[in-house]
């Protein structure tokens, strides 16, 4: 993972086989704004089934317990949904 801090208040991270979870690596940006705690990633992967997926996950980093929303595809499957913030 790379990292590069374009502002004071403003984190890039750049991922590439990142364990998104434990059976899962990722490639992709994260965003991180630290003067509002809004966080945004674009990954993309390939699941166990051999389909390719592209995923937004969003969420705030300030909130009590934030819910991130994820958005995209899951080889021809259209994701909507969420899951605790990480």
């Amino acid at each position: 993972m790379d990292f590069h801090a374009r502002r004071r208040l403003h984190r890039h991270f750049k991922l590439n086989g990142v364990m998104w979870t434990s059976d899962l690596p990722v490639s992709g940006t994260a965003n991180w704004n630290l003067k509002n705690g809004d966080v945004r990633e674009n990954i993309t992967f390939t699941d166990a089934g051999g389909d390719p997926g592209t995923l937004t996950a969003r969420w705030n980093d300030r909130d009590h317990d934030a819910v991130a929303t994820l958005t995209g595809t899951i080889g021809s499957n259209i994701i909507v949904a969420t899951m605790p913030a990480p």
